[in-house]
């Protein structure tokens, strides 16, 4: 069974993240995880899905999405373990940007 979840949806201004309010994923084992941007005005965004390490206190890559710079959408597959938490990072530089990154993650 998959679950189906999404990690952010909204419009930014500026650089961002959701490390105050990461995803528990623990009873998952990789998945599929999507981005779609319904509008851009000038610039490029850059986004990340990061993965907590308690050991370290610190967060690392998971998954990379190739920069945005028009509408469009991507599919990126993580079929290794995930970690027990994950949430967003993303870099943004023009007026305003709107996406949405949605997962869909295997149950253990």
């Amino acid at each position: 069974m998959n679950t189906e979840l999404t990690l952010y949806s909204g419009t930014v201004t500026a650089n961002g993240d959701t490390k105050t309010n990461p995803i528990g994923v623990r009873q998952f084992k990789g998945g599929l995880f999507f981005i779609k941007c319904s509008a851009i005005t000038g610039g490029s965004l850059a986004v990340k899905v990061i993965t907590y390490d308690p050991a370290t206190d610190d967060w690392y890559d998971l998954v990379d999405f190739t920069a945005i710079t028009a509408t469009g959408k991507e599919m990126k597959a993580q079929n290794a373990d995930i970690g027990t938490r994950i949430a967003l990072v993303w870099t943004y530089a023009g007026t305003s940007v709107t996406f949405k990154v949605g997962a869909c993650l295997k149950d253990i």
